[in-house]
């Protein structure tokens, strides 16, 4: 089963972001997976997940940044403070990668059935997995787009 997690993120702070993911891993008469919306309040740190529930998770200054980070097939909240560089995605693990440069991504990189946090530096092109790699690609202004 291929879930995907469709998510935009933008620098500019909005009242609440939304997000389009797997939370509840219910699989759909395609076997593609489902997906269930979601907005992330920042001034609260509200996750809403639709039908679903309803979890606070936040720090004072973080970007949001969901994905399946333990491969279960659904989606964990995450965020990433961009000063000190530091990742916290919830019951799961706390580590350090990035700047405040940085917009941060999660994907499947490694088709390993589980994301991995990521970071795009749009001054200079560069995308960076942790573990993982480190590629060039875009120009400044670039907004990253993941699937």
């Amino acid at each position: 089963i291929k879930v995907f997690c469709f998510f935009f993120f933008f620098k500019q702070k909005t009242a609440y972001e939304i997000y389009q993911c797997d939370w509840s891993s219910d699989v759909c008469s395609s076997d593609l997976g489902s997906c269930d919306i979601a907005v992330y309040r920042p001034v609260s740190g509200l996750w809403a997940i639709k039908h679903l529930s309803r979890i606070y998770f936040r720090s004072q200054v973080a970007d949001p940044a969901p994905g399946d980070y333990d491969g279960d097939s659904t989606t964990e909240a995450a965020i990433f403070q961009p000063s000190p560089g530091l990742w916290s995605i919830r019951g799961i693990t706390r580590v350090y990668f990035g700047t405040t440069a940085d917009t941060p991504i999660s994907g499947d990189f490694e088709g390993t059935g589980h994301d991995s946090p990521g970071i795009f530096r749009g001054s200079s092109g560069l995308w960076a997995i942790r573990s993982l790699t480190r590629a060039y690609f875009g120009v400044p202004g670039d907004i990253p787009a993941i699937r």
